[in-house]
């Protein structure tokens, strides 16, 4: 956590620079960056936990310690991500596939170890941020080869404290779905962005035929870019 060597803990308000037209989105992809966060998740009554996340939970509810780095990059096809690996309390977790173009930051593949390495290829790639960024600004994005959806608002700046501090925001708004009634998955997404530090928070709810079943967060407590 905020223990390790070089770790940098940040305390003071940080603002969200002005970007130019055209501008990337800041996303901080540098192999060796790191953050380090604490998940805090609950399920209602008579939903369960699955794999390293029954492991760790007491009850119905559990808080870890996610921590996220850039281990290196990998090609998708003709395209170069950076691959980004996650370990909740230590055990493997989640690796992600990440990639900064002018008009965004993408996600072309997952790899959920907690589901037992389900390796998902986003086609086409999610766009998860434009570079833009302007409050009130949507987007949609649906996948080719399963019944999955998502819509992507920007709700405007907003200030967020968390561990690591308080911030200057931009909170993006995702909302998913997956399958079909009467049994389809909802999924509501909440993420707090930071240019050069990147999400310094997610919140979390998961409806399931319209009955909420988990919902969650993960705060930021510290940051270390990748040198």
């Amino acid at each position: 956590m905020l223990r390790q060597l070089g770790m940098i803990t940040v305390t003071a308000v940080c603002t969200v620079p002005a970007r130019a037209a055209g501008d990337a989105v800041d996303y901080p992809l540098r192999v060796g960056t790191n953050w380090t966060y604490h998940m805090h998740q609950e399920v209602a009554p008579g939903a369960h936990f699955s794999g390293v996340l029954a492991s760790l939970a007491h009850g119905n509810s559990l808080d870890a310690t996610l921590n996220t780095r850039v281990a290196g990059t990998e090609r998708i096809g003709e395209i170069t991500y950076s691959r980004v690996e996650s370990t909740l309390n230590g055990r493997p977790y989640m690796t992600e596939w990440f990639r900064v173009t002018a008009d965004g930051l993408y996600l072309g593949k997952t790899n959920d170890a907690d589901s037992g390495g389900t390796v998902t290829v986003m086609t086409p790639p999610q766009r998860v941020l434009t570079a833009a960024l302007r409050r009130g600004e949507t987007w949609s994005w649906q996948t080719s080869d399963a019944p999955v959806a998502a819509s992507m608002r920007v709700a405007g700046p907003a200030a967020i404290r968390v561990p690591a501090g308080l911030f200057q925001a931009t909170l993006v708004e995702t909302r998913m779905s997956m399958g079909a009634p009467p049994q389809s998955t909802r999924v509501a997404l909440d993420r707090w962005f930071v240019p050069g530090t990147g999400f310094v928070k997610f919140q979390t709810q998961t409806y399931v035929a319209e009955h909420r079943v988990s919902h969650g967060e993960i705060t930021l407590e510290g940051f270390e870019p990748g040198k």
